[in-house]
């Protein structure tokens, strides 16, 4: 502590990039040590996340273009449109309160064991992670089957009789994947930095 600021500094750099984190006060332990052993706890998180916002968000977009107009279009944009207002550690209190405390349905702490177990405990927090993920590709999804609902080929389609689901299915979904895979992925990349809020 008694050497510049600029000099504790560089010091600090240079052990980061070999992975030395300093010791932490509470657990008196290596910081990297520490992060080492959650690590694997952090990626089923963010991996049973990704499963939950693929699968709903994914679905409420396709649900929303394909009645596109309608109430349900309006109820999963309005229902999405709250999920994404609600910061992830407030969804993750509330849904621990609801879930987890008053109706005991899900534990509220450890982390379980077996594959089941680990489902069991991970539930809420991937819940409360994916639900702004899930709010973001249910708008990406909807809105890319509607660009892609509008090309020409899927006009032809349509006036050459083919069934509504399968022009949904091999013309619409196909063309939009791609920015639905993009965003998915960015998506993911991003909850590794929200697990931390959710975690605690």
């Amino acid at each position: 502590l008694d050497e510049p600021l600029v000099v504790q500094y560089g010091r600090w750099l240079g052990d980061c990039l070999q992975f030395d984190l300093g010791r932490s006060f509470k657990y008196s332990d290596q910081v990297a040590d520490l992060l080492i052993a959650r690590f694997p706890t952090t990626l089923a998180l963010v991996a049973y996340a990704t499963v939950l916002f693929v699968v709903l968000g994914v679905g409420a977009g396709i649900l929303a273009a394909v009645r596109r107009g309608t109430w349900v279009d309006s109820a999963v944009v309005g229902g999405t449109t709250l999920a994404a207002s609600v910061p992830s550690f407030v969804s993750a209190i509330a849904l621990a309160a609801v879930f987890g405390v008053r109706l005991g349905w899900f534990p509220v702490t450890g982390g379980g064991e077996g594959f089941t177990g680990t489902l069991h405990h991970l539930t809420l927090p991937a819940l409360a992670l994916a639900l702004g993920a899930l709010a973001i590709i249910s708008r990406v999804t909807r809105q890319a089957m509607a660009d892609a609902g509008a090309a020409d080929h899927v006009e032809a389609a349509r006036s050459s009789g083919i069934p509504e689901r399968e022009i949904v299915r091999r013309h619409i979904l196909r063309n939009a994947l791609g920015p639905i895979v993009t965003m998915c992925g960015l998506v993911m990349a991003g909850m590794l930095a929200g697990t931390v809020v959710v975690e605690t």
